[in-house]
């Protein structure tokens, strides 16, 4: 799961290719682009949607992590786009 160009491209296929490209000419680096973090969550939970265009959408997905008798919960917003009749990962950002 570690950020690679290996595991990259094992993802591409979920991604619109804006968001693959600008991935793949980023610095490798041990923090993930889609957590945010360098230490991955326990588990993860979408929460609402938003429609912003037909072609567009915009999860809330909440990230969950157990630390030391305590929870963590973060959240990060998930663009969607339409692309070739497949939806894809344009963006991930935190609020």
């Amino acid at each position: 799961m570690r950020p690679s160009p290996e595991n990259l491209k094992l993802r591409e296929k979920f991604l619109t290719g804006e968001l693959a490209q600008k991935l793949s000419a980023s610095a490798e680096t041990a923090k993930d682009y889609f957590t945010g973090t360098e230490k991955f969550p326990k588990a993860f939970r979408v929460g609402t949607c938003e429609a912003a265009a037909p072609d567009k959408t915009v999860f809330q997905v909440l990230l969950l992590w157990h630390e030391e008798e305590k929870n963590v919960q973060r959240e990060v917003k998930a663009e969607m786009v339409k692309e070739n009749d497949k939806w894809l990962v344009n963006k991930v950002s935190d609020q």
